[in-house]
């Protein structure tokens, strides 16, 4: 209700401005669209109207358009088969005709995806036909299908004895179905085995890792235990490795403040060196993650290429000439008539 109250609201304001458009033009804004012609402003500049339309009034045009496009191509078919005696709807992909010269052309006609789409169907279902066929003719000659000598994992033997290996190709879907199976019984399998470890020893190959204790066969020699983590359970010890070293570090920076006053950011980046109690200086410093570190590159080679800007600029006030040579080497003469050759660095 709300919604339909707004959009009558929002409908009345645009008959609304429909009308005082109308009251000063003496005409809708539609007829400037609808005619294609440019309205002119005040200082002759003309402009090109746009009335924007609803999604059924687009949907219209669009219909009207492309009706248009399909009486254009109609046309063009009979002009084609009246000059020419032949359709563009080709029966087959390619079509090849000779001209009035003999050359030999070979003539593609496009199909809509539709089309395309049907043929694909038609062509698939024409070789599963053929493939069942197959298989009836191998099963009446040999009394079984091809399947069941991949599923027996049995060899077939030709005429003259030679033993060959069936591979059968399997969907999609199907390998899937295998592959679940597969990993099922695996899974199944190590469950059986822990049981069986646990039935014997009294505890589980995990409680060894977890205590960090060494494991004693009978001769006595110790092992130690390594039992495979999931990447969810050593992402998530990972973590909690991150986080404790992340508090350790918080403390130590904490007590370092409680005790001097000070942050050890702040020696390295005043550059001033640490004294102990025996007058001994220390230079302090913090490692910095690859961001701030980068950030520091960039903010130094910023100031390197300031400077030697400077310097270019100085040298030119100076010698009436710039460092950024075009040969690697070039001469000049100094005030007593000396001869240098001058180098500039790549």
């Amino acid at each position: 209700q709300v919604y339909d109250a707004r959009v009558a609201e929002l409908d009345d304001s645009l008959a609304e401005v429909k009308a005082l458009y109308f009251a000063k033009y003496g005409r809708d804004l539609e007829d400037f669209e609808d005619e294609g012609e440019p309205v002119y402003d005040a200082e002759g500049m003309a402009w090109q109207v746009s009335v924007g339309r609803g999604a059924i009034a687009q949907k219209e045009a669009y219909n009207a358009k492309l009706e248009s496009l399909e009486d254009s191509l109609q046309e063009v078919k009979v002009l084609y088969r009246a000059k020419y005696g032949d359709d563009l709807d080709f029966d087959d992909e390619l079509d090849s005709f000779c001209d009035a010269d003999g050359t030999q052309w070979v003539r593609t006609a496009a199909c809509s995806a539709t089309v395309q789409q049907q043929a694909y169907s038609k062509r698939v279902e024409a070789l599963d036909d053929r493939v069942a066929e197959l298989k009836t003719l191998y099963f009446a000659k040999y009394g079984h299908d091809l399947e069941d000598y991949e599923d027996e994992q049995e060899q077939l033997y030709d005429a003259q004895g030679t033993a060959w290996s069936v591979t059968v190709g399997r969907g999609i879907v199907h390998q899937r179905e295998a592959y679940d199976s597969r990993l099922n019984g695996l899974l199944k399998g190590l469950e059986e085995v822990k049981a069986l470890y646990r039935a014997k020893y009294g505890r589980d190959l995990a409680d060894y890792e977890d205590e960090g204790e060494l494991l004693y066969d009978a001769e006595g020699t110790a092992w130690s235990v390594t039992v495979g983590r999931g990447a969810s359970e050593q992402k998530q010890v990972y973590d909690a490795r991150v986080a404790e070293l992340d508090d350790s570090l918080a403390e130590v920076k904490a007590l370092y403040f409680a005790k001097y006053g000070r942050d050890l950011e702040d020696f390295e980046d005043e550059g001033e060196p640490v004294y102990d109690a025996e007058g001994m200086a220390w230079q302090v410093s913090v490692g910095r993650g690859a961001i701030a570190q980068k950030e520091a590159y960039n903010a130094k080679l910023e100031s390197l290429e300031d400077s030697l800007q400077e310097v270019k600029v100085l040298y030119r006030a100076k010698y009436g000439d710039d460092l950024d040579f075009d040969d690697e080497l070039d001469s000049f003469c100094d005030a007593d008539g000396t001869q240098w050759v001058r180098t500039a660095a790549c």
